[in-house]
């Protein structure tokens, strides 16, 4: 482990920020002219005390609760991985950022009407510099990732259209009537299969999706332009390793071979250049409300 001054550097683990990935893939953040200007209105910030089993998210632009934001029972690093459009495996700071039994936290703020989606996540980086202290630098890091290519036989893509298109059921998974909303993304499960159904998402976001079954980043080179409409059905996410550098190419995992056989889509592992999160300070404890 290395140490940058006062800060242990990690990598945070994948399952930390699946659900956070998620919820920023259907965020999409852009460049602001004016990052500064962008913030949440009145904001409750606590450290829980005692965390639950569960949490939540809701609210916010485009929500039936539009004026509220609300996150229950998160750790940090899911909340960076929204502030910051960033792979968990991507983060790297002190080890509490996601460790399971590391501190836990509910926000509730208010948002200013106007508000964009996109406006979101610039809110949420200037809540979490005034009110834990983040200091941050972004660099390129070489390191064993996953990249995600086409398929020798081409991929196996639904482009996306004007409206969601219908999803036909299979097996235990029922019909999706109304599809999925673009930049949407809903998980099913019956059993120990999955079913992802994700409306307008872009392979990069897909390589985001991908990384939180993981245990490596995922870096999209399909240089495939443009949106999908993606729907995938798998059982067995990749398993952590403890030497992710030595994972063979093709080991007959179920993801890999559900994803060149429904999507034309390959996962091979190699080192690749990946954008990193450097957290350089951060507190545990937020100021006082």
């Amino acid at each position: 482990m290395k140490v940058r001054g006062p800060v242990a550097e990690m990598r945070i683990w994948p399952g930390i920020a699946m659900l956070a990935l998620m919820l920023a893939a259907a965020t999409q953040p852009y460049a602001q002219s004016d990052p500064a200007s962008k913030s949440f209105g009145v904001a409750s910030v606590k450290r829980l005390l005692q965390p639950s089993v569960s949490n939540s998210s809701g609210g916010g632009p485009g929500t039936s609760d539009p004026g509220r934001w609300w996150r229950f029972n998160v750790t940090m690093a899911s909340l960076l991985v929204q502030a910051f459009h960033i792979q968990g495996h991507a983060i790297v700071g002190p080890d509490w950022l996601g460790s399971s039994s590391g501190p836990r936290y509910d926000i509730v703020a208010t948002v200013p009407a106007g508000t964009n989606r996109s406006d979101v996540p610039l809110m949420l980086q200037n809540l979490l510099a005034d009110r834990f202290g983040l200091k941050f630098h972004r660099e390129q890091r070489e390191m064993p990732a996953y990249v995600l290519v086409t398929a020798r036989n081409g991929p196996k893509l639904q482009p996306s259209a004007d409206s969601p298109a219908s999803i036909a059921g299979r097996g235990a998974f029922p019909d999706l009537p109304q599809g999925v909303a673009p930049d949407a993304i809903q998980v099913d499960s019956a059993g120990s299969v999955r079913r992802l159904a994700a409306g307008a998402m872009s392979m990069a976001q897909f390589a985001d999706y991908l990384a939180g079954q993981s245990d490596l980043p995922v870096v999209d080179l399909t240089e495939l332009p443009g949106k999908y409409d993606v729907v995938l059905y798998y059982s067995t996410p990749v398993p952590i390793s403890t030497n992710p550098a030595e994972i063979p190419a093709d080991n007959g995992l179920d993801l890999r071979s559900n994803l060149r056989e429904q999507l034309g889509l390959e996962l091979q592992t190699r080192k690749a250049r990946v954008d990193v999160l450097v957290v350089d300070h951060i507190e545990q404890t937020p100021s006082p409300n």
